[in-house]
């Protein structure tokens, strides 16, 4: 929202902008318009490039920040660094209208750079690999076999939750490792996404691929005998499935 330099009526209310604090949650998409699309890249935008702020051209509802900061957060594959919970500063005290982002990071920007480079490098490598004309089912094969090469499950680091570090560090939580398979897939024009629900009834997440029209189910995470592609998912009733999160933001 653009403020006329005349009013002063504005101008007062901009001095009494109230700075509050947005907790991760979860969230659905409320709106799909072409306004949402384009705020949702502007953050995404300024999170992978390490910004700290983001004023908003048009004022946006703590709603739509929350549900595209979570989104973001939660599986945007390579986000690094990024704190759970952001700043913001609303338009006036009574109004549910924010007008700047503040992001908070756990590390530098330097560190931000840093990682991403040596991903998208083993990402490069990965891809390189990998003929141009080889079947969908053989690419993944290969996909998941240069993921898990040396692999360590890990739930406790800082950054267990990263592609970065599953790819760089080879040791990553079932969220790392799933946004480390749709980094790669990205990189190879292969539509990816996430699958949400329980194994042994603890949160857990994995993959799917998209395959003309139908789906393939991938898990690296927890399968000891490296059937890591699963034909029939939920046969041996460990699993069970709350939803799919799409790449595309506003499928889901």
């Amino acid at each position: 929202m653009y403020i006329h330099k005349r009013s002063i009526i504005y101008r007062i209310i901009l001095c009494f902008w109230t700075i509050c604090v947005i907790s991760i949650g979860s969230c659905k998409w409320t709106s799909d318009t072409k306004e949402i699309s384009s705020l949702y890249d502007n953050v995404l935008s300024c999170v992978l490039n390490g910004d700290t702020e983001l004023a908003l051209k048009e004022p946006a509802t703590i709603d739509e920040i929350t549900n595209i900061y979570t989104h973001i957060y939660e599986y945007e594959p390579a986000v690094n660094g990024l704190s759970k919970s952001i700043s913001y500063k609303k338009l006036n005290d009574d109004s549910d209208l924010i007008v700047l982002i503040g992001f908070v990071y756990t590390l530098s920007k330097d560190e931000i750079i840093e990682r991403d480079t040596a991903t998208k490098g083993i990402i490069d490598e990965i891809s390189t690999t990998i003929p141009f004309d080889t079947d969908i089912n053989s690419k993944l094969q290969m996909i998941v076999e240069a993921i898990t090469d040396g692999l360590i499950y890990d739930d406790e680091s800082p950054e267990c939750n990263t592609s970065y570090a599953t790819l760089c560090k080879k040791s990553a939580n079932c969220q790392g490792i799933s946004k480390a398979f749709v980094m790669v897939c990205q990189q190879m024009n292969i539509d990816a996404g996430y699958c949400i629900g329980k194994l042994n009834g603890i949160k857990h997440i994995w993959n799917y691929v998209k395959v003309d029209n139908y789906s393939i189910q991938i898990d690296l995470t927890s399968n000891d005998n490296k059937d890591y592609i699963l034909n029939e998912p939920y046969s041996d009733g460990t699993r069970s499935l709350d939803g799919f999160i799409e790449m595309d933001c506003f499928d889901f």
